[in-house]
């Protein structure tokens, strides 16, 4: 097997309700997980936390210190969060690589579909997305002077995606947001991506990995070709549709063909069809845009205020 990262995240602080397994099915598309599937907790900074890293092999676990200084250190991040929205809401402002406002700072971007209108979490769809992909400082930096739909397609969201979220009329934020304890979250590769995968749906695991070559190496478009089916409609018809793959059908049902699991990672990891595995977003001209890495989903209010909200203008 090839080397590559793994992250584990174990909340010592974690309690599970007889129903907690029995997730609630979303509606329209966008889907919450079936009955009986893991999830990936959130990180809740005031828990004691425990991140074991595994690179090539050699395991190393500790557990994170905290700032001697709270305030201190809570008054630095303030002042380059405010620094780096300042920056992002100007029109005018340009990015200097060398004096960076947002160094150290995440971002993510966020869809808010009706009636929503702020934003309580970084995922899209909590319950069936349990990871997400973020950009570091260097991505927020060109972000910088850029106009909503700029910042979309920089970081690989498809044309007919933002057409579809336009016309149900949802909005979008940009969320920034310091590291978690100075932890960086690993690039988003193939790699990391199975890797993460497989933890939180155990079951199918063997039939993620044995697909992994193949994920690395064939194109989406040739994938989906052999398939006769459009993954983004999937997507839209929900659970229910005939082609649609759960974590369990995936698990009891399917054989785990590469197609098959690359469709499932379309639906429950967000690998869409630009989706690179190279730790690098791509556009639809298959121009790279930003890093992109991969870290569990958060709630606003675990994250200690330690976050800015901001609004974002899209207009095809």
């Amino acid at each position: 097997m090839t080397n590559f990262l793994l992250i584990s995240i174990v909340l010592t602080l974690f309690v599970l309700s007889a129903g907690a397994a029995n997730l609630r099915l979303q509606d329209s598309g966008d889907v919450g997980i079936a009955q009986g599937e893991a999830s990936l907790p959130r990180i809740n900074e005031d828990e004691a936390v425990r991140i074991q890293w595994a690179n090539s092999g050699n395991t190393q676990s500790r557990d994170l210190p905290r700032p001697k200084d709270k305030k201190k250190a809570h008054a630095a991040v303030q002042q380059r969060l405010t620094a780096c929205q300042a920056a992002l809401s100007s029109a005018s402002a340009t990015f200097n690589p060398s004096q960076s406002p947002c160094t150290g700072l995440y971002g993510r971007i966020v869809r808010l579909r009706p009636p929503m209108t702020a934003v309580e979490c970084l995922s899209k769809d909590p319950e069936r997305l349990k990871v997400v992909f973020v950009m570091g400082d260097d991505g927020l930096g060109k972000m910088i002077g850029k106009a909503g739909l700029e910042r979309l397609m920089a970081i690989g969201v498809t044309a007919d995606y933002i057409r579809e979220a336009l016309a149900n009329k949802s909005t979008f934020k940009l969320v920034i947001f310091s590291s978690f304890n100075g932890e960086k979250p690993p690039l988003a590769t193939w790699e990391t991506l199975v890797e993460v995968a497989s933890e939180l749906y155990p079951a199918d695991g063997g039939k993620l990995y044995n697909q992994l070559e193949g994920l690395q190496s064939t194109p989406f478009k040739e994938i989906q070709r052999k398939t006769g089916l459009n993954f983004f409609s999937v997507l839209g018809g929900g659970p229910t549709g005939e082609h649609y793959i759960t974590p369990k059908k995936l698990a009891t049902k399917l054989e785990g063909t590469l197609a098959e699991v690359r469709l499932f990672l379309y639906l429950y990891m967000d690998a869409n069809e630009l989706y690179a595995g190279d730790g690098w977003t791509r556009d639809e001209a298959g121009n790279r845009g930003v890093r992109e890495y991969l870290m569990p989903d958060r709630l606003l209010k675990e994250m200690n205020g330690q976050y800015r909200v901001l609004d974002m203008l899209v207009e095809l």
